[in-house]
């Protein structure tokens, strides 16, 4: 989700009326935002799942009409009338898509699914296209995953962002002794999807051959060493 839509709508969440910092009041109509506020906006604007964060928080306070059924937005927008009216629109077809990824980032369909879906969306190629096509799902179901539950697609200028997601303690943990030992597969697969490309994630993950499969001597040892090259980086740097 980009700034501008991110902020119109997490403008529209409910928050404290008055600062416990300042005793100042938080408004709509006042420019002044206490530091709890900032701080507020930097924890959601971090979270990949802001958007279903958000549809909840909307819900829960009764906000009416608080999203622009307008591109990625849209897919908030179902999930908004889902949420808000579950039964008149559960069996929906412009609702499935929504529920289904619910199911997915929930664990419902089984955890695997999540970790895969997650690694696909932040390689460095990843589209809701193929990502859909390499792993044999709609591709509705990757779009409203990705726009609700883990936005990445949109967000690949900003560094920090992803950074926080895969590496929130930095890159050197991976060189400690017991890094594969006290890492789980589900980090270890999101790394592998950040760290190379969309082939990489279903190849590790089990689901297809070999992605050096069909290449020359010559090509497949460019992409071993490409592999390694973030890793001897890092080393060098020590």
């Amino acid at each position: 989700m980009i700034y501008e839509p991110f902020d119109e709508l997490f403008r529209r969440l409910p928050r404290p009326p008055k600062s416990l910092a300042s005793g100042r009041c938080c408004s709509a109509d006042n420019p002044i935002v206490d530091d709890e506020y900032l701080l507020k906006f930097d924890n959601y604007y971090t979270n990949p799942a802001f958007g279903w964060f958000a549809v909840e928080r909307l819900c829960a306070a009764g906000v009416k009409s608080p999203i622009f059924p307008e591109g990625k937005m849209n897919w908030l927008y179902r999930a908004w009338l889902w949420k808000r009216q579950p039964e008149q629109y559960r069996n929906h077809a412009s609702i499935i898509p929504v529920r289904l990824a619910l199911d997915i980032h929930a664990g419902a369909s089984g955890r695997p699914t999540r970790a895969i879906l997650n690694a696909a969306l932040i390689s460095s190629d990843a589209t809701i296209e193929a990502v859909a096509s390499a792993l044999g799902l709609p591709c509705d179901l990757v779009a409203a995953y990705e726009a609700v539950f883990f936005n990445v697609l949109d967000r690949r200028d900003d560094q920090t962002y992803l950074a926080n997601i895969v590496y929130p303690h930095g890159r050197l943990e991976e060189q400690l002794d017991n890094y594969l030992e006290v890492t789980s597969l589900d980090v270890l697969l999101l790394r592998i999807g950040y760290n190379g490309r969309l082939k990489d994630v279903p190849y590790a993950a089990g689901l297809r051959d070999n992605p050096t499969a069909g290449m020359t001597g010559t090509e497949a040892a460019a992409r071993l060493e490409e592999a390694f090259l973030t890793t001897g980086c890092v080393l060098d740097s020590i």
